[in-house]
């Protein structure tokens, strides 16, 4: 301190707590507040200062550091005329009168220029919000839009209830239609069961009928059976080829349904099924005789009393020819002739149905099986002279490995079947 006087630095409830002396001879005391009793030596823990009365002036900044540290206490320094407050470890200056001018003018510049940015942002929402009305107004007009489709589909909806309700109630109607005619149909289910069971007796006496006359008085063919009772239906029946009293009968089966229904005799034998032939090379090495259900004077008495007969025929081969030319394949004729055609082909063509029409695999062989091209393929066809029929035996060669290739044959031979 400069001058020679005393300052108070702090009050504690309106009573004394600290002053200072002159400079160099400063002396501390507190007061009491409670006796009023004053006592030197710093203010205790107790009765600790909060409140500065004066200003310190301070020539420089030593001088300033100086002085004691109360916390709010006010020096005034006289080389730079600034004022500084006591923060309790150190001194801060106060602005003075052109700064804080000087921050007034940077506030109002730093006011304005917010003042133009929220103008400038107003306007940008504004511009925001007029869009955001306008799609407020779109979205108004379609929900009233969609308002009116939800009402077209309600009362479409509604109308769609009443004719299903309609249709339910006709359905209903035709249910218990339905079910009226479900119990007479079951009624008329009754009554053709009834007239099938008398059906079938009268059928069985009828086939009774029909043997005994058979037995009694056989026709010469299923023909002429058909001709002369046409209900006859297919199976197997008596019949007296040779027209004779004296003569046996054979059991046939009869097909009233081929041909035209017009009756035809079928002749069945041992040798239907599909048959191998293999590791038969030489010609005509391979034999097969056909045994017939019965006799050949009677199945020769067939023929003759019917004006077509046929027998059909098939081979299956793998490189197993007919070669028809030579003497490798044949089959043998009820007198015993070697013939030398097969299926679809004329006696003795030395051809097979495919050599008749062109139409083989190879059009320069007569059969398909004689191409000998390591194919699966066949000939087929009906044998349909009546002076050759029926096939007696069959007789094959070809069918052995030959130069490292397999040959193979199936024959196949049908029932002799005639008709008027």
């Amino acid at each position: 301190m400069n001058h020679d006087s005393t300052a108070f630095v702090g009050c504690d409830q309106d009573k004394c707590c600290a002053c200072f002396g002159p400079k160099g001879n400063i002396e501390k005391y507190f007061i009491d507040p409670q006796t009023g009793t004053e006592h030197k030596e710093s203010c205790s823990k107790q009765f600790s200062t909060f409140l500065n009365e004066g200003t310190l002036t301070a020539s420089d900044k030593k001088s300033l550091e100086k002085i004691p540290n109360v916390p709010g206490l006010l020096s005034y320094r006289e080389d730079n005329k600034q004022l500084y407050v006591n923060q309790g470890s150190k001194w801060q200056a106060l602005s003075n009168e052109q700064e804080v001018l000087q921050l007034n003018r940077v506030l109002k510049l730093d006011v304005e220029f917010l003042k133009k940015k929220i103008n400038s942002n107003s306007a940008v929402v504004n511009g925001q919000l007029t869009n955001l009305k306008k799609k407020i107004v779109s979205q108004e007009k379609a929900i009233r839009n969609q308002g009116k489709q939800l009402e077209e589909q309600n009362n479409t909806i509604e109308k769609d209830r009443n004719k299903i309700e309609i249709f339910e109630n006709k359905t209903r109607v035709l249910e218990k239609e339905i079910q009226i005619l479900k119990n007479k149909t079951r009624s008329q289910e009754n009554e053709i069961q009834v007239q099938k069971i008398e059906t079938k007796k009268q059928e069985d006496k009828y086939k009774d009928i029909l043997k005994r006359m058979d037995i009694l008085h056989p026709p010469v063919s299923c023909s002429i059976l058909k001709k002369k009772i046409p209900s006859t239906i297919s199976g197997k029946y008596y019949i007296n080829p040779k027209a004779q009293s004296s003569s046996m009968t054979v059991q046939v089966y009869c097909d009233m349904t081929d041909k035209n229904g017009v009756g035809v005799t079928e002749i069945g034998h041992d040798s239907e099924s599909s048959i191998k032939v293999d590791g038969y090379e030489a010609a005509g090495r391979y034999s097969r005789k056909i045994k017939y259900d019965t006799t050949m004077d009677q199945i020769v008495a067939i023929i003759s009393g019917s004006k077509n007969c046929e027998q059909f025929v098939k081979y299956k081969c793998y490189n197993a020819g007919f070669w028809f030319g030579g003497p490798t394949s044949r089959w043998v004729s009820r007198t015993g002739s070697r013939m030398r055609n097969w299926g679809g082909a004329k006696s003795n063509s030395r051809k097979c149905a495919c050599g008749v029409t062109s139409s083989c695999i190879d059009r320069s062989v007569g059969c398909n099986c004689d191409q000998n091209n390591n194919v699966w393929t066949e000939d087929s066809g009906y044998l349909i002279d009546k002076s050759t029929l029926p096939v007696t035996e069959l007789r094959f060669g070809d069918t052995s490995t030959f130069s490292g290739n397999n040959e193979i044959g199936y024959h196949t031979i049908g029932k002799l079947r005639c008709w008027a």
